[in-house]
């Protein structure tokens, strides 16, 4: 009696493997991606600070895809970013950056509803407030504004990474060689943010924390 039984562990320990090895698969495939991404950023001319806030806005957006597939975003809209990137790209060139996730970080996230504008209600569909920092303006956001342009192709190449893969809002793996779980999340979180020196620093624990309810603000 109280022996674990033998065929358990070796269930739990394939498990942690396989989660280890999409989570290595996936930051290998997201850093390549930052890479793409750094090099279409204009208006930013320090390379530094272009890595920097490349990991800034695409941290946020693989946060907003778990929310997305979790379907809190516009009354459980699965699609959400997709949507809003081809609904942007009808109503002019390049303007995914510049005036839709500009209006969903500042306005949205990091807004109640009620101090939002009706042209941001509008632009962005019913929005959750999430009470944390990650949706406060990045000092590069505050230094370089208006000049910083991102084309849309950029978003499109990252949201095709991450449709590639399956998204699982618990630490369950299901067997699948593409599995993203919370986990990985606070890997790469971890990996690109955990950088005292840039005023931000984040935890497993606190990314995971942010995929409950208790964090969303309805």
């Amino acid at each position: 009696q109280g022996e674990f039984p033998l065929s358990q562990l070796v269930e739990r320990l394939t498990a942690a493997l396989d989660i280890e090895k999409v989570t290595k698969k996936f930051f290998k495939e997201f850093a390549q991606k930052r890479t793409e991404f750094v090099e279409l950023i204009d208006g930013i001319p320090n390379e530094h600070e272009r890595r920097w806030l490349a990991s800034v806005l695409m941290n946020r957006l693989m946060f907003i895809w778990f929310l997305q597939c979790k379907l809190l975003l516009d009354k459980g809209n699965s699609r959400y970013l997709l949507d809003q990137l081809a609904a942007s790209g009808r109503r002019g060139q390049d303007l995914f950056y510049s005036e839709f996730l500009q209006a969903l970080f500042f306005e949205g996230f990091a807004k109640p509803a009620y101090e939002r504008s009706a042209a941001t209600q509008a632009l962005i569909g019913d929005i959750v407030f999430l009470n944390g920092g990650l949706f406060l303006q990045h000092s590069l956001e505050l230094e370089y504004g208006a000049s910083i342009r991102i084309p849309d192709k950029a978003f499109a190449n990252l949201f095709k990474l991450f449709g590639s893969y399956s998204w699982h809002l618990d630490d369950t793996p299901g067997g699948q060689d593409n599995e993203i779980n919370p986990d990985v999340l606070g890997y790469i979180f971890e990996k690109y943010i955990n950088q005292k020196a840039f005023g931000a620093y984040y935890t497993r624990p606190e990314i995971t924390e942010y995929l409950s309810e208790r964090t969303i603000h309805r």
